[in-house]
């Protein structure tokens, strides 16, 4: 080894008593910021943070097919939650729209999981009628819920996409 070498290392101060007290305030306030960022973070995706369309958390969307009006519905604004509970899915069935006031003609609307827009399901509109009236006719033995903007089959992307246990 040569001398300037040695002589550089034995110079070398590792007792740790370099920045005083002001680095240690540093690394806390880095310390404490990233903490703040972490659980923001995590708050924020956990509570549905970003985008979700028209629709807020746990809201519903509807579609009037008289008027083409969409809509959202909080799950309270639905009904009798024992009335809801004892017929299953009031969702599904069709509402009045208040914008023009058309009885029965705003259905349920999905969020397609590939372009995450809206749109009414024709699955929606045969399980409504039959609801509705008993002698109505049965619907296509294979309905398929498409979305109409992107063409994805919904049911077939879930399996697809599913997580495997």
């Amino acid at each position: 080894m040569s001398r300037i070498a040695r002589s550089s290392l034995t110079r070398l101060d590792l007792s740790g008593g370099g920045g005083g007290r002001t680095m240690e305030y540093i690394l806390a306030g880095s310390l404490a910021l990233i903490i703040v960022g972490s659980i923001t973070v995590a708050v924020w995706t956990s509570l549905g943070g970003g985008s979700r369309g028209n629709a807020a958390a746990g809201q519903m969307m509807y579609k009037c097919d008289k008027c083409g009006e969409e809509y959202a519905l909080d799950p309270a604004e639905l009904g009798d939650p024992e009335q809801m509970e004892m017929y299953g899915d009031m969702g599904m069935l069709p509402r009045d729209c208040p914008k023009c006031g058309a009885e029965k003609s705003a259905y349920l609307m999905v969020k397609c999981p590939e372009c995450g827009k809206y749109y009414v399901p024709d699955s929606h509109r045969h399980m409504a009628e039959a609801r509705m009236n008993p002698n109505a006719p049965l619907p296509p033995e294979h309905t398929r819920d498409i979305c109409p903007h992107c063409n994805t089959d919904r049911i077939q992307w879930y399996r697809e996409h599913r997580r495997k246990r």
